[in-house]
């Protein structure tokens, strides 16, 4: 007897295969912070908003100087006791300076010299000195220098000299300006023209707001040679009256003093 192997069966007696499930892919979102962070995305605080917070110490903490025998605290205590007496003494000379200097020796220097030509830059105060019976030292005197300066004070504007000098004050005084360059060094009859440029300049590339200006009024060059020569004598001492220290500079000297 021989075997017979079974058939397989066709295709069309295979039972028809179930249908694929259907599958509808969702569009990608981006993930939920709660996906990407457990924690809270906001802090429950309390409100502090009444009451004063306390500000982080941000000073210097430095050592202390082991100072055993006391020797760096006497030093310590002698250097801020002799700072007290210089600055008290700084302030006390620059009065006394300008007590000297302005008061005195500036007024009677343009009385002096007025209408003349040969003005010197300088006066010399002289003062005793007196005997000093420790060392031995007899009598004699000193003398300091008052330097009366052919440099002034700026103002901002013509106001302070308008009342003094009228319609002279074009011949004495002049208009100052910087932009970032020396504008008393410009030519009176080109500075307009030259600061107009200028501004077209820098408006033609849009930068008009990179240019800074400040000016001021200053003495013309020959200030003090028209000063002596032909300004009048209360108009030049009035001019002395003006802000805090008048217009004219004075320095006082005690070093280096010529006879």
């Amino acid at each position: 007897m021989r075997y017979k192997p079974t058939s397989s069966p066709t295709i069309a007696e295979l039972p028809p295969a179930a249908p694929a499930p259907s599958v509808t892919l969702a569009p990608a979102s981006a993930p939920s912070p709660s996906t990407l962070d457990p924690r809270p995305s906001t802090l429950k605080k309390v409100s502090l908003s009444g009451i004063a917070k306390k500000k982080d110490d941000t000073s210097n903490k430095y050592p202390v100087f082991p100072d055993p025998d006391g020797k760096a605290a006497e030093i310590a205590a002698r250097i801020v006791q002799r700072n007290e007496q210089f600055e008290a003494l700084k302030s006390a000379l620059e009065t006394d300076k300008a007590e000297l200097g302005q008061t005195l020796v500036r007024p009677w220097y343009l009385r002096h010299f007025h209408r003349k030509t040969d003005v010197p830059s300088s006066v010399l105060v002289n003062f005793p000195i007196p005997e000093d019976p420790q060392t031995g030292t007899p009598t004699a005197t000193g003398n300091v220098r008052v330097t009366v300066k052919d440099q002034y004070a700026t103002f901002p504007n013509e106001e302070p000299f308008a009342g003094i000098l009228g319609d002279q004050l074009s011949t004495y005084f002049r208009q100052s300006f910087e932009l970032k360059i020396a504008g008393d060094k410009i030519p009176g009859d080109k500075a307009a023209e030259l600061v107009e440029k200028i501004q077209l300049l820098f408006a033609e590339y849009d930068c008009t707001d990179a240019l800074e200006a400040k000016e001021c009024i200053r003495p013309v060059p020959n200030f003090k040679e028209l000063r002596f020569a032909q300004m009048g004598l209360d108009q030049s001492l009035a001019l002395e009256t003006i802000g805090e220290k008048g217009l004219t500079q004075i320095a006082v000297s005690t070093k280096n003093v010529r006879k």
